[in-house]
């Protein structure tokens, strides 16, 4: 954040320098000062509408937060029942996509600003095709990815290996049924997601908040400098760093999918499946030598 901060604040040093200085420069009846009275009315204001803005943006996040949580336990869950009832040639299958599920969602929502110029940096643009590879076999990764929504082709899948497994008669039709309450919880944490990506904090109001808190900024000095001369300018960066820092936090939290740590999170989902095989194959090592 004070990378991004530390140009605009030093303008505002340098308008308070301009404003100190401008005393001892130019005669008494050229030096531009300015009443603290209308900063104090606008200073409430300014600082109402940065609260509003900062708790929108971390609503945004604490949410994009919730329902990777959900997205997370829903995979634990499919995890566990499918390692609890499924024969282990029907079992591994369904894990794969579950494995798959979370690191497909990443890359959703994280397609990118610009896909014309490898160079950009604000593309930030994931691609799920090195992952998906190692997970699964490479003509079905190429499958997955041609498809038009491969969330939804992945969530099709395990609903289809479910299915078959029912007439099969490999699974009780009551963990059948608790896998297809967890593939449809996927359903709804990626339609969450897309829900908070596609829509934004208006361009319009966060433009208006930051403008402001610049003109605002730009002004100051030339109200405080008469009294406080020279301590003015050491000021003006401090206020302008919390005030930049507030607007800068809140518009990087605003996409909270930028900033969330989901590739952890993927990570956990592989974690937690192999520990449900783990403790499925140990079970089956018990039955085993209680049997023989």
């Amino acid at each position: 954040v004070f990378r991004r901060i530390f140009k605009p604040c030093m303008l505002i040093v340098g308008m308070a320098v301009v404003a100190v200085l401008q005393k001892s420069v130019l005669p008494p009846q050229f030096v531009f000062t300015l009443s603290v009275v209308p900063f104090q009315l606008l200073g409430t204001a300014l600082g109402l509408l940065l609260v509003f803005r900062t708790n929108s943006s971390y609503a945004r996040f604490n949410e994009g937060r919730a329902v990777w949580g959900q997205c997370v336990a829903y995979c634990r869950d499919i995890a566990r029942v499918a390692c609890s009832y499924l024969p282990e040639g029907r079992r591994d299958p369904i894990l794969k996509y579950v494995e798959l599920f979370p690191f497909a969602l990443k890359s959703a929502l994280r397609s990118g600003r610009s896909r014309s110029n490898a160079n950009d940096d604000t593309k930030f643009r994931d691609d799920p095709s090195h992952k998906f590879s190692e997970i699964v076999d490479k003509d079905l990764c190429e499958e997955i990815l041609e498809s038009n929504n491969y969330l939804l082709d992945i969530e099709n899948r395990m609903s289809c290996l479910v299915s078959d497994a029912v007439k099969e008669g490999a699974i009780p039709l009551y963990a059948a049924r608790e896998i297809e309450r967890a593939i449809a919880g996927l359903g709804l944490c990626a339609g969450g997601c897309e829900r908070i990506l596609t829509t934004p904090i208006p361009l319009s109001y966060t433009r208006h908040i930051s403008r402001s808190v610049m003109i605002w900024l730009l002004g100051l000095p030339f109200a405080l400098a008469p009294s406080m001369g020279y301590v003015a300018i050491p000021t003006m960066f401090f206020v302008s760093y919390i005030l930049f820092g507030i607007d800068e936090i809140g518009i990087e939290i605003e996409e909270p999918f930028c900033v969330l740590p989901l590739l952890p999170l993927c990570q956990a989902v592989q974690r937690d499946i192999q520990v449900c095989v783990a403790a499925s194959e140990k079970h089956s090592m018990r039955q085993q030598g209680s049997v023989a």
